[in-house]
């Protein structure tokens, strides 16, 4: 993990998370705009998780309103605000007091809530908090183990999961954090094997990424046509896309001849977020 964090009464800084064998050191160097390619700054380490957590490591992280927070290995959650000093949540606990919570793998931020992805054996859960202290359960995932990611768009959050069923990682979308839509995509991302493991998403534009490892039984394309591969084999990493907002159906109507006298009008309908006509004009009609 890289992750750039300005902390209170502290300069920029880039953290580099190390997960080592032992647990989680993070490692902090300081910019200085006299200095643009940091050839002046050292690295020190601003917290070594062995002493604290032995052999956690850090699976995810979240910069958000002035904190810097790290998702465990360990279920436990730690935050700072300077970048030197780390608490942990202790209504988090280790996982949420959930024996069967024993990773943090994703965390976000979206609409005034903190939301917490875990690995669970019995089925992968999604946690929220408005004040880091009072935690509530928002859904268990009966057909996934582990939720890998997650991602905002502005108006929805947008949940990554590995599937059990190895038919494609599993997305969903949500603007209330209360119903969740499963993405028409989620069944097509890739053969049997590419079930969303590692699945992570990006938005860029006005797509959605999800790149996903992919392994086991797949297709390939030969001489002789398609063949099935198997014993375990990876048939490669893969990203997918959609479009977060579908284009608009334009209809200006019949094609219409009229006089060099007359006039008519173009409606290009309601709803567009902006219009733009050869004479740039910018108004629907």
């Amino acid at each position: 993990h890289i992750v750039p964090f300005m902390g209170t009464g502290a300069q920029d800084s880039i953290y580099v998370i190390e997960n080592g064998i032992n647990g989680a050191i993070i490692l902090r160097s300081g910019y200085n705009t006299n200095d643009p390619l940091n050839t002046s700054s050292s690295w020190d380490t601003v917290l070594n998780m062995a002493p604290i957590s032995l052999y956690a490591q850090v699976k995810s992280t979240l910069v958000h309103s002035g904190r810097f927070y790290i998702g465990m290995s360990s279920g436990e959650l730690f935050s700072t605000i300077d970048g030197t000093n780390w608490v942990k949540n202790d209504s988090v606990a280790y996982g949420f007091n959930d024996p069967n919570n024993y990773q943090i793998m994703a965390l976000e931020a979206f609409g005034g809530y903190i939301y917490a992805g875990t690995e669970n054996y019995l089925g992968a859960q999604l946690w929220r908090s408005a004040d880091q202290l009072n935690w509530s359960l928002v859904k268990t995932y009966a057909t996934s183990e582990r939720i890998t990611d997650m991602e905002v768009t502005g108006t929805e959050l947008w949940i990554a999961a590995q599937s059990n069923n190895s038919t494609g990682g599993i997305i969903e979308r949500t603007s209330d954090g209360v119903v969740f839509n499963t993405s028409d995509e989620a069944a097509t991302t890739g053969e049997y094997g590419n079930h969303g493991e590692e699945g992570k998403l990006k938005v860029f534009g006005n797509n959605m990424y999800y790149g996903t490892r992919n392994y086991g039984m797949g297709v390939m394309a030969g001489p002789g046509g398609p063949a099935t591969r198997g014993g375990g084999g990876s048939t490669g990493g893969q990203i997918w896309r959609t479009c977060l907002i579908a284009p608009p159906t334009l209809n200006l109507g019949n094609d219409t001849t009229i006089c060099s006298s007359q006039s008519i009008t173009l409606d290009a309908g309601p709803g567009a977020v902006s219009y733009y006509w050869n004479t740039e004009d910018t108004v629907q009609t």
